[in-house]
């Protein structure tokens, strides 16, 4: 009958994402913040690679709506940021090639209530706090979160 086979749509979460280059945002803590977090990391990934200025994904929001938590949709939010920084990189944006397919990283800051369980869930993933920045900004390396969440498979 009429009705039957049409689809509801149920908004599960949200994720907003902006990248910018190193000197949109507190630039000059930037670089130092990831080469202090992940000293070995940002080592090898720069290793070679002309100064041009940090590209970054800027984690505006990320929201699993309450009914659908505890399911790993968080993980998969996740794992469509680190899909997407890439994605954009490549897509757009003045340089070479080479140059518009590098983003260097992620950065947020986590709305955390206190009681530090949201953080402790972004360190799962390999976050590392970053204060030099603001309080309760987070990091990673792109490379780092694109392994951490293929590991995970959306879990989490």
């Amino acid at each position: 009958g009429r009705g039957q086979g049409r689809k509801r749509k149920v908004r599960l979460g949200q994720l907003g994402v902006k990248v910018v280059r190193e000197g949109g945002l507190r630039g000059e803590f930037l670089e130092e913040s990831f080469q202090q977090s992940f000293p070995d990391e940002w080592q090898r990934k720069t290793a070679g690679v002309p100064p041009g200025g940090l590209r970054v994904a800027v984690l505006v929001c990320m929201k699993v709506e309450p009914e659908f938590r505890g399911q790993g949709l968080g993980g998969l939010l996740l794992r469509r940021l680190a899909e997407t920084a890439s994605g954009i990189m490549k897509e757009g944006g003045a340089g070479t090639r080479e140059e518009r397919g590098r983003c260097d990283g992620v950065v947020m800051v986590c709305d955390d209530d206190g009681s530090g369980r949201l953080i402790r869930w972004y360190e799962q993933f390999g976050f590392r706090r970053a204060p030099s920045i603001e309080d309760n900004a987070m990091l990673i390396p792109l490379d780092v979160l694109d392994e951490s969440t293929k590991e995970k498979g959306g879990k989490g």
